[in-house]
């Protein structure tokens, strides 16, 4: 099994980095689906756009198994938060605003509030 890197080294500095770049992006795409402002994926050769309901379900959406019944498909539609694993623990970090905006500036914002994470963790 692959573990991570030793903090402090490079290769943990730029985990962090690739982290925070990932974070954001997927923010912003999460954003732009709860504001209906994604642009429609289209067919080949302009044979028109696809129905984009998928993709309310692509985030904050869980199966939740049921014994001898059928699965329930559950989706939140106010979710703001990620949640970053971490050795042991789990942190709820906020990455919308209540207006579904990116809580962030730029990725150097997230990179800090996860660096704050990485160190937390190292010694709790």
């Amino acid at each position: 099994a692959r573990r991570c890197a030793p903090r402090g080294t490079r290769d943990a500095r730029a985990q962090l980095a690739r982290a925070a770049n990932l974070l954001a992006a997927t923010a912003e795409h999460y954003a732009a689906i709860r504001s209906n402002s994604l642009a429609p994926d289209q067919l080949p050769r302009g044979a028109g756009p696809l129905d984009m309901y998928q993709y309310t379900r692509a985030f904050a959406t869980a199966r939740i198994a049921r014994r001898g019944a059928r699965d329930e498909l559950r989706t939140w539609t106010n979710v703001r938060h990620a949640v970053v694993a971490t050795r042991s623990g789990y942190y709820v970090l906020d990455v919308l605003t209540d207006a579904a905006t990116p809580t962030a500036r730029d990725e150097v914002e997230l990179l800090a509030a996860l660096r704050r994470i990485a160190d937390h963790s190292a010694t709790a």
